[in-house]
């Protein structure tokens, strides 16, 4: 994740201009129009707070909503299959590090040949439609990798796995592009790795290096198809075989829920119909975001992905049932189930990060808290300081190395969600 920044104001001369603004006035409220800004009943003044250079409405405010382009639809589309992506804790509770480099919607064909050699090539030719990585680790650590040699690791005691999830236009094409992933991969290493056989997953291909204690498995199922990297404190066979047929039991289920789309269909793909991302305070302020890796609408699986501790991020979010996310640069936004969820996120201080102390909460501002982060957790650093506020079914998170400013960001985000309605 990264950083960035701000907007926002006569009287008639005569008895009858005056009576027309009435007149015009009474037409508004008369239609149940809000003037922007103005307070619903029993809320604060939003205009009135100290919100610094932040912006105060939402960036499609006084626009038609904001599409995704054509050319960002499989972006769209990672997004969705993404919810459908188990996280490596998931499969493995001692694999609970995020890394965050390994983790794309739309990965690049650089980050597909880390898969398998000339992977990129090989889905391209049979049509993929779309991608999604993800990856973790028992410790923290960093895994080098290539598109031309076998992945390495200086953590020899840990555990790894990586995912990288295809959809294909058909079962046929998915079987067809899995047999020759894993034929293009292993006559690359044919000095040194051996096919491994999966008892549980007969259709699956296989492959590993003796030496080493990575392995490479790739199965296709229905229209998707899934490829798993992972290793094993060593490089024992049984326990790289276990991990891989684990894997399997939990991600294939989840993609049974998922039905495949079109190309057709991938291009019509909603973006951000909640308006969630539309709501993230951008601290740029940059009039529209960017459908970046930063910018995501999804739901708890993929808003899990990209949280650098997953577990406290788990059960923060499911603590007040959270149901949907919308993010944009560090910013997120939570639709929970209701708005006494949203203000339990507050009052319980349900923070998706470990916290080592409460801090003071903007001043003015209902319905907010404010925490100090323990800036890091394996190799993630994030922040200072982080407040929540939330506003009827909304929680707003932001994050900011200084005190005033997450206040103000804080505060502004307050405005946006209820400038929103």
């Amino acid at each position: 994740m990264t950083d960035q920044r701000s907007r926002f104001r006569i009287l008639g001369r005569t008895i009858t201009s005056m009576a027309a603004i009435a007149l015009f006035t009474a037409s508004i409220t008369a239609c149940g129009d809000t003037i922007s800004g103005s307070p619903l009943p029993g809320e604060i003044d939003v205009r009135k707070l100290d919100t610094g250079k932040y912006p105060t409405e939402p960036v499609d405010a006084h626009d038609d909503p904001i599409d995704a382009p054509f050319y960002d639809m499989k972006q769209v589309a990672g997004m969705r299959v993404a919810d459908s992506v188990a996280t490596a804790d998931e499969i493995d509770p001692t694999i609970k590090y995020t890394l965050d480099k390994d983790v794309s919607f739309q990965p690049s064909d650089g980050q597909l040949d880390y898969f398998g050699k000339d992977l990129s090539k090989v889905a391209e030719s049979n049509g993929y439609l779309y991608s999604f990585t993800s990856a973790g680790s028992s410790k923290p650590l960093y895994v080098s990798t290539s598109t031309t040699r076998w992945p390495t690791k200086k953590e020899l005691g840990s555990t790894t796995l990586a995912s990288l999830t295809l959809q294909f236009p058909d079962s046929d094409a998915a079987k067809h592009v899995a047999q020759q992933i894993y034929d293009r991969d292993l006559d690359h290493f044919k000095d040194k790795n051996k096919p491994v056989p999966l008892a549980k997953y007969p259709s699956a291909h296989s492959h590993w290096n003796p030496e080493s204690p990575f392995m490479r498995s790739t199965l296709a199922h229905g229209s998707y198809v899934v490829v798993f990297e992972i290793s094993a404190p060593s490089n024992d066979l049984t326990i790289l075989t276990n991990l891989a047929e684990k894997a399997y039991d939990t991600q294939l289920p989840l993609l049974d829920q998922l039905p495949p789309i079109t190309d057709i269909q991938l291009l019509s793909l909603p973006w951000d119909p909640d308006r969630l991302v539309a709501r993230a305070m951008d601290p740029l302020n940059s009039g529209a975001p960017a459908l970046g890796d930063s910018a995501l609408n999804v739901g708890l699986r993929g808003i899990l992905h990209v949280s650098p501790d997953r577990a406290t991020a788990r059960s923060s979010y499911t603590a007040m049932k959270a149901v949907r996310f919308g993010t944009y640069d560090d910013t997120v936004i939570v639709r929970t189930e209701n708005d006494a969820s949203a203000k339990r996120a507050v009052t319980d201080k349900l923070f998706p990060v470990a916290t080592t102390r409460i801090v003071d909460a903007p001043p003015n501002l209902p319905d907010a808290t404010c925490a100090e982060t323990s800036e890091e957790f394996g190799e993630a650093r994030f922040d200072r300081f982080m407040c929540m506020v939330a506003y009827h079914n909304h929680v707003g998170i932001v994050m900011s190395d200084q005190l005033v400013d997450v206040h103000q960001r804080a505060t502004a985000q307050y405005s946006i969600l209820a400038n929103a309605r």
